[in-house]
């Protein structure tokens, strides 16, 4: 059965992740296709109405993803349309295929042959009469036991779960190469005996190799069993055996050219013949003696498969290969090559392998034979036994190479993998017309039908200096941005609002600009001047597109790795409503401005620092002018450039970080960082040339402002959320809805070439090289295109963005266990996670002075009691724990004491109130009771002699303390009082 019809299926399926990808990635419109330029650019979208164009020349109404309005393109700028919702296959079961020399392969039924012309009937395009020096071959396609592979239908017969395929393309009605060692392998259901017909062409010197009957679930290096291989410009036929190997050559190979050949494969008698096109031998391999199979194994050869495949695979080992036509035949009785030559000979295949000749076929009336006569003689052949009809070539036809470098002339890939050649003349978004090359027939098929369009590449005019380029996931286009215009009925005064919208984008071709729709995703970088563009523009008239084409490939390149110069500053504009702010008289460049500050949001930019103004900070910058900062919003100030984020380690970054209990009425709300490397937790109260007061301790100090290189706010507000148990609101200047997936829609992020500023805003006018817009923190604000890197749209913002620059320097709550239930021995308390593991470190202050440091007490048992003033339970236990502690001196057990987060003051009061002196360590930031997990105090922490620990005792009472008893009597008895 033909393959025509037989991957809907796995189309559909391909269909649907095409479509998810694309719906998920580039905003909500649904793409469908993918849009290629002359110069390489591409556009992900579908197909729109086009208006009535100007002239006679066919346009092309292109509705790009993440664009409100469709861009126009003449028809001569387009080098390809891909459809990845190309599903409506003809489902008409017709009889025949039609091949002609030209590269067409039509689906149809016959109406009748005669000395001049053969007229079919295709689906959608109607009636054909098409000139009989125009056909190659005429095969059945309905019912016909001997065709396996009739057709090239782009990469989707070649794809499988062994093989990606990579490195290969779809160019015209050809597949092609210019990856080395790239790999085109497909399971086409070669059978046992084969004929199997193929046309490759090159670029440069030849370099490829071709395998037949292989196994496509293995890889090219262990399946081959017959090859057709190039070795320099020598062409040889190549069977690779389990110890052994046969070849023999066939032809020599020219530069830049092509050949065409028969293949007669017998994999079970284990024979090839290969002939040429006119019918001529080239070349054979005959079968090996029966006794390979008793040679003894070499480790030298390699493990090659014997038994038969199904498949076939193209290398292209180097240069570029194409492969331009393929064929698979089941191979019945003993019919031979039909030859492609001018003399005037058609050639029928009848199902059971007969091939009759004549010099011309006419169709009964009826229908239902075939006449053939040749020298006086007739011969009648029942249509429905014909497989397939060769027709003679003329020797002035016209190549499939040749048609396709027409002017205007593009080849179509169907759905059900027919080929068409000829002058697309509209495209819409039901249906292409299209005048057929070899009949000049104007008909319309169906758009879903179609898969691919592919025109020859066309000459380009030279690259502008000053086009930007947008870059949407792997889809880049060279352009201009615009602001964008309303139509006349849409508005009063011809502009869009404020918005991504208010902005519109002209790729380089279109005759349309499109505004930008909110939700849309993409980068826009501004490239300079270079010697790639000005060697463009100074191309002459005649200069070939290739190399038209390079300059943009060049360009495309450039822009992606950055490399770009800064160019010359321009002049900023102050924005007409702009009354609340003084904008500085020009755009001064960024190392203008002496100091940098981080917004909550991610923003951060060059401005001055002016003051401490009420609830915010005053700065002056490029793109605000004098404007206040909410302290809500603010995360950070250098005020030296060169310094950078503070690197702590992870102990020492907790503690500075964490929030006693004791301050949680008076929180600090900044961290000033010296030039020495120096932190203070503070509150800050001015900012003036001179220092930087704050409040410390109670204190009020005025820090020299040239000794301080950081300032970050800590924003104790967020604590107080956290406590209540509240999501604390994040303080951004991005819309209200905070959906990560739609939190930038309507959004620009602008990228300053010095690496260092970065702003986010909502877009409402572009003015000569200004870009204006409102700032969620500041309001008005306009950045000056000229200093910029890239303009970041929507969606893309979110992908584009990591952490915040000291997003995870914010203060957290020590932690306050709570108090233990248990104080009598009904509560059970199920095994601490602790015991049996090393103990943790503790080094912690002493509230006599000096410090506690665990490691320092190996070889004796330590008790380590965690407490508060403020716990009850804590209160009862501890002088009972103090009394045991006692008892065990002698045997060096010792008795630490830790309290969580009280003042000094309120820790001597406690022991007073208790009658006791042990010794008192402070966790004041908590980590000391993170590390032992006390999530409940009182606990208690036995620590035995080698630093373990040996038990956990959470609560009080007297059924503790008889716990604690026996557990040291154990641990202190003879036999266990040995290191």
């Amino acid at each position: 059965m033909t393959r025509f019809n037989c991957y809907r299926t796995h189309l559909l399926t391909a269909l649907a992740i095409a479509v998810s990808l694309s719906s998920s990635h580039l905003g909500l419109l649904l793409a469908d296709g993918i849009l290629t330029l002359s110069d390489y650019q591409t556009v992900v979208g579908q197909v729109s109405d086009a208006p009535t164009p100007a002239t006679d020349d066919p346009i092309l109404a292109w509705q790009g993803a993440g664009f409100s309005d469709p861009f126009v393109f003449p028809i001569d700028h387009v080098k390809k349309l891909e459809f990845q919702d190309a599903n409506e296959i003809n489902q008409q079961q017709a009889t025949f295929a039609v091949e002609l020399y030209q590269g067409d392969l039509l689906t149809c039924d016959l109406l009748s042959i005669d000395a001049n012309r053969l007229v079919l009937k295709e689906p959608d395009l109607g009636t054909l009469q098409i000139p009989l020096d125009a056909v190659h071959r005429l095969y059945r396609v309905a019912d016909n036991p001997t065709l396996v592979f009739a057709h090239l239908a782009g990469l989707q017969d070649w794809s499988g779960n062994h093989w990606n395929n990579e490195g290969w393309f779809e160019e015209g009605i050809a597949l092609g190469s210019d990856r080395p060692d790239a790999v085109l392998m497909g399971d086409l259901g070669v059978p046992n005996r084969a004929i199997i017909e193929l046309e490759l062409s090159w670029k440069g010197a030849p370099n490829f190799h071709v395998s037949l009957g292989c196994d496509p679930t293995q890889s090219p290096e262990v399946s081959s069993g017959w090859a057709i291989t190039s070795i320099g410009r020598t062409l040889a036929v190549f069977r690779e055996r389990q110890h052994s190997a046969d070849l023999d050559i066939l032809t020599t190979l020219e530069d830049d050219s092509s050949i065409r050949l028969i293949a007669f494969l017998d994999q079970d008698a284990d024979t090839i013949a290969v002939y040429h096109s006119d019918g001529s031998l080239a070349g054979q391999l005959a079968a090996e003696p029966k006794d390979d199979d008793e040679a003894e194994p070499s480790d030298d050869l390699p493990r090659v498969r014997i038994a038969n495949g199904t498949g076939i695979s193209v290398t292209n080992r180097e240069g570029t290969t194409y492969l331009r036509r393929l064929r698979v035949a089941k191979w019945i009785g003993d019919a031979g090559p039909q030859s492609d030559t001018d003399d005037a000979v058609v050639s029928v295949v009848t199902i059971d392998g007969k091939v009759v000749t004549g010099r011309t076929a006419e169709l009964t009336s009826d229908g239902e034979g075939l006449v053939m006569a040749a020298d006086q003689q007739q011969e009648t052949i029942a249509m429905k036994q014909i497989a397939g009809i060769n027709f003679p070539r003329p020797a002035d036809i016209e190549s499939a190479d040749d048609a396709i470098q027409q002017k205007d002339i593009a080849t179509l890939l169907l759905g059900d993998g027919g080929r068409l050649l000829g002058r697309v003349q509209k495209v819409t978004p039901t249906h292409i017309q299209i005048r057929h090359a070899a009949t000049g027939h104007v008909g319309k098929l169906p758009r879903r039908r179609v898969r691919l369009i592919h025109w020859r590449e066309h000459r380009w005019q030279t690259i502008e200096d000053d086009l930007s380029v947008l870059q949407q996931g792997d889809h880049r286009t060279l352009g201009r941005m615009t602001t964008a215009v309303e139509d006349a009925a849409g508005g009063d005064d011809g502009e869009r609002g404020s918005g991504l919208p208010s902005l519109a984008w002209q790729p380089r071709g279109s005759q349309t600009a499109a505004s930008f729709t909110p939700s849309v995703s993409g980068v826009i970088r501004k490239p300079s001047a270079s010697a790639t563009t000005a060697q463009a523009n100074s191309a002459t008239a005649d200069r070939s597109g290739r190399s038209q084409i390079d300059d943009v490939r060049k360009r495309l390149a450039e822009l992606r790795e950055n490399k770009s110069p800064d160019p010359p500053v321009a002049n900023t504009k102050k924005s007409s409503d702009q009354t609340t702010k003084d904008a500085p008289p020009s755009g001064p460049a960024k190392d203008a401005f002496a100091h940098h500050v981080y917004l909550v949001s991610g923003d951060h930019f060059s401005c001055d620092v002016l003051g401490v103004a009420k609830d915010g900070l005053q700065i002056r910058s490029a793109e605000s002018g004098v404007s206040t900062l909410p302290d809500g919003q603010i995360k950070a100030v250098q005020f030296d450039l060169k310094t950078k984020i503070p690197n702590l380690e992870q102990a020492k970054r907790k503690r500075l970080l964490t929030l006693p209990r004791s301050q949680h009425d008076a929180p600090p709300t900044h961290l000033l960082i010296a030039a020495n490397g120096d932190m203070m937790r503070c509150q800050m109260v001015s900012i003036d040339e001179k220092a930087v007061t704050v409040t410390a301790r109670m204190q009020e100090l005025a820090v020299p402002r040239n000794r301080v290189t950081q300032i970050i706010w800590l924003h104790p507000e967020d604590l107080s959320a956290a406590k209540e148990n509240k999501d604390s609101q994040t303080r951004s200047d991005s819309p209200d809805d905070l959906n990560p997936e739609t939190r930038f829609d309507d959004h620009i992020q602008a990228v300053f070439r010095n690496g260092n500023d970065r702003l986010t805003f909502v877009p409402a006018a572009l003015d000569d090289q200004t870009l204006y817009g409102r700032h969620g923190v500041f309001g008005d604000c306009q950045v000056d295109l000229h200093q910029l890197d890239r303009l970041i749209l929507g969606r893309a913002i979110g992908q584009a963005s990591g952490p915040a620059a000291y997003g995870s320097w914010a203060m957290k709550l020590a932690k306050e266990p709570v108090v233990a239930a248990a104080m009598r021995g009904e509560m059970t308390v199920p095994p601490h996670p602790l015991n049996g593991q090393k103990a943790p470190e503790i080094n912690l202050p002493l509230v006599e002075g000096g410090r506690f440091r665990l490691s320092e007490y190996r070889g004796e048992i330590v008790l380590v009691d965690f407490w508060a003033s403020w716990c009850a339970p804590c209160i009862q236990t501890m002088p009972m724990v103090d009394e045991v502690a006692a008892q065990y001196e002698s045997e060096q057990v010792r008795l630490m004491t830790i309290n969580i987060s009280d003042a000094d003051a309120q820790i001597r009061s406690s022991l007073r109130r208790m009658n006791i002196q042990p010794e008192v360590a402070m966790d004041i930031d908590g980590v000391a009771a993170e590390r032992y997990q006390a999530d409940a105090i009182p606990q208690l922490v036995v620590i035995d002699r080698q630093g373990d620990v040996a038990g956990v005792f959470v609560g009080g009472g007297d059924f503790m303390i008889a716990r604690l008893k026996a557990l040291l009597d154990s641990m202190t008895a003879p036999e266990s009082n040995v290191d």
